[in-house]
């Protein structure tokens, strides 16, 4: 489910399009977002389901701000467990200062959160 497709650096930030992240024509339910820290690197998450959304826990990743590339609705959670209160980020946004965030999930709205298995150290 999580895949790492690049480490990019400040410059490549700004030039991923949403045109390169979204695979076309393949019918299947895609969501993505970029996870960014202060030294300009970024871990994308995927999601391609659209009966339930992953629940991924950011807490041990130093966190600075969250991009939506087709995220569908983005929840971002002070809690490790996507439970409680939280902020929403539209789907294309961007959530800077994003150190309050301990999880995030993404994805199509109305329907389940999957617990996170763990809590990884993303970069």
């Amino acid at each position: 489910m999580k895949s790492i497709l690049a480490l990019l650096s400040a410059a490549a930030l700004a030039s991923v399009s949403l045109a390169a992240v979204v695979p076309a024509g393949s019918g299947k339910p895609f969501y993505r977002i970029l996870v960014g820290n202060n030294a300009g690197l970024g871990y994308y998450l995927d999601h391609g389901s659209n009966d339930f959304r992953q629940c991924y826990c950011l807490s041990n990743t130093l966190t600075v701000n969250i991009k939506g590339f087709g995220g569908g609705l983005i929840q971002a959670y002070g809690s490790k467990d996507c439970k409680g209160g939280f902020q929403v980020v539209g789907p294309n946004d961007q959530l800077d200062n994003a150190q309050w965030v301990n999880s995030v999930t993404f994805g199509p709205g109305g329907v389940k959160i999957l617990k996170p298995g763990n809590c990884p150290k993303y970069y």
